[in-house]
C-alpha cells in the first residue's frame, strides 16, 4: 500500500508540472468562437473599403451612421456641422439630445472625421433601403389651350447600384395614363388631359422604394477618379462606327458637336488626349472654371417662376453658354457633350432629381460619370443622340412647373431584401 501511494505521489507531481501547463496552454491557444466577432470584422472591412475610397474620391457623397458617447448639445451640433454633415432623415433640431443618428458627407470629411474624438463609432452604410417621393407639378398657362394635351415625365428608374424595388404613381385631377420604359431604361409616365384649361394644375406623385448597393454604384464611379488609366479613344472598331456607340458622337439640335466654338474648344481641350477619362476631367474642369454658374435660373426654376413652352428651352444653346459665360447645370451638361462628341468620344446626358450631369462611354465599362449621390433620385439618361428633356408635352403651349421636390429617407436593413 506505501508503495503505491508513493508511485501515486510521483505521477501526481509529474502531471502537474509538466503535462497540466502543456494541457492548459493548448486549450488558450484554440480561439473560443466569439458571437460578434465576424460581424465585427465585416464591419471593420467596410469602413476600410470606404476610408480607401474617400482618398481616392474625395468628392464622394456617402451615408453614415453616426454613434456618439454623449447626446447631442448645441456645441457639439455645431463641431458636426464644421465637417460638412448633414443630417438625413431629420432635421438638425430634431437631433438634440440624441446619441445616434444617420448623416450625408463627403469623403474628404469621412477622413477627417475619422481622426477626432467627436464621434464613439463611425460607421459607413454599404447597403440600405431608400424611401421617398417624389412630386413634379404643372401649371397650365397658355390663355387659350388647345388640346389634347400629352404630358411626358420622366418617373424615377433604375440605376447602377439603386434597383427600384416598388413605386407607385398618383395622378391629380384623375387623367388617363400609361407608364413606357424605353431602349436607355427611362420610365416615361405618359399623361392625356382631354381638355386642358387656362390655370389648371396637374399634379404628377410618385412613391417609392429603391435597395441601395454603394459598393456596386461606386464600381463605376471610380474608374473617373483614376489618372493613370491607359484607355484609348480609338477603340471604335470598323463594325462598331456603324453601331450605337458611334451614334453618341454625332450631333444634334441641342448637343451642338459642329459648332465653331465647340470645334475649337474640343481641340484645344481634348485634341491630343486619347484617354476618355482625362478629356472628361478637362472638359469638366474648363465649364467649372470658365462657366459662372447661374443661381438666379436655378432657383426661378425650383421657385416656380419659369414658364416655358417647350421645356427644351430650358437647356440653353451651347454657343450662348460660351459667349455669356453663364449657365445652370441643364447648360453645362448638354456643353460638355457636345466638346467630347466634337473630340471623337461618344457621350450624352443624364439627370436625378435637383442635378443633370454629362456621362462618357469608357470601353470595357460602359457609361461614366463622376456625379454620384447614393440617396439620389434617378430620373432620366439619353436615349440616343438626340438630347431628351426631363418632362416633355404636345402640342407646345406655355407650361409653368409649378413644383419640382423631392424627399428621401433611409431604412433600417431588411436582410431578406439585402442579401
Amino acid at each position: 500500500m506505501q508503495r503505491y501511494f508513493k508511485t501515486s505521489s510521483k505521477l501526481l507531481i509529474f502531471f502537474t508540472v509538466f503535462v497540466l501547463p502543456y494541457f492548459i496552454l493548448l486549450l488558450t491557444a484554440i480561439p473560443s468562437p466569439a458571437k460578434d466577432s465576424p460581424e465585427k470584422e465585416t464591419k471593420d472591412e467596410s469602413k476600410q473599403y470606404f476610408y480607401k475610397v474617400a482618398k481616392r474620391y474625395p468628392a464622394l457623397k456617402t451615408i453614415i451612421r453616426l454613434e456618439l458617447d454623449q447626446p447631442i448639445d448645441h456645441d457639439l451640433l455645431l463641431n458636426l456641422q464644421k465637417y460638412g454633415l448633414k443630417p438625413v432623415n431629420r432635421d438638425w433640431i430634431s437631433l438634440m439630445n440624441r446619441s445616434e443618428a444617420i448623416f450625408s458627407l463627403r469623403g474628404r470629411s469621412l477622413l477627417r472625421l475619422k481622426n477626432t474624438k467627436l464621434a464613439d463609432a463611425v460607421t459607413p452604410l454599404e447597403k440600405f433601403l431608400l424611401h421617398g417621393f417624389y412630386r413634379i407639378h404643372f401649371k397650365i398657362m397658355e390663355k387659350e389651350p388647345e388640346g389634347p394635351l400629352l404630358l411626358t415625365v420622366s418617373s424615377p428608374r433604375d440605376n447602377f447600384g439603386k434597383q427600384l424595388l416598388q413605386i407607385e404613381q398618383r395622378i391629380y385631377p384623375s387623367l388617363p395614363y400609361k407608364v413606357k420604359t424605353d431602349t436607355a431604361g427611362n420610365r416615361r409616365l405618359k399623361v392625356k388631359c382631354p381638355n386642358p384649361k387656362y390655370k389648371q394644375v396637374i399634379r404628377c406623385d410618385f412613391h417609392f422604394t429603391y435597395k441601395v448597393d454603394v459598393k456596386k454604384m461606386l464600381e463605376r464611379a471610380l474608374y473617373m477618379a483614376d489618372d493613370d488609366k491607359k484607355i484609348f479613344s480609338d477603340f471604335l472598331t470598323a463594325k462598331q462606327k456603324v453601331g450605337e456607340l458611334a451614334e453618341y458622337t454625332k450631333n444634334s439640335k441641342k448637343i451642338d458637336a459642329e459648332s465653331s466654338q465647340v470645334q475649337t474648344l474640343a481641340k484645344e481641350l481634348a485634341g491630343s488626349v486619347r484617354s476618355p477619362i482625362k478629356a472628361y476631367k478637362r472638359v469638366h474642369e474648363f465649364t467649372e472654371q470658365k462657366i459662372r454658374y447661374d443661381h438666379e435660373k436655378r432657383s426661378s426654376f425650383f421657385g416656380g417662376d419659369k414658364i416655358y413652352s417647350n421645356m427644351k428651352q430650358m437647356y440653353q444653346p451651347v454657343e450662348k453658354t460660351l459667349q455669356q459665360k453663364v449657365g445652370a447645370c441643364p447648360d453645362t451638361s448638354i456643353l460638355k457633350a457636345a466638346i467630347l462628341r466634337s473630340a471623337g468620344f461618344p457621350a450624352r446626358t443624364a439627370g436625378r432629381w435637383g442635378h443633370f450631369y454629362t456621362e462618357i462611354y469608357l470601353p470595357g465599362q460602359g457609361w461614366l460619370s463622376p456625379s454620384v449621390t447614393p440617396t439620389g433620385i434617378p430620373l432620366i439618361k439619353d436615349q440616343n443622340h438626340v438630347h431628351t428633356p426631363f418632362v416633355n408635352w404636345s402640342p407646345h403651349m406655355k407650361i409653368q412647373t409649378s413644383t419640382w421636390w423631392g424627399q428621401v429617407e433611409i431604412k433600417k436593413n431588411k436582410e431578406a431584401l439585402l442579401n
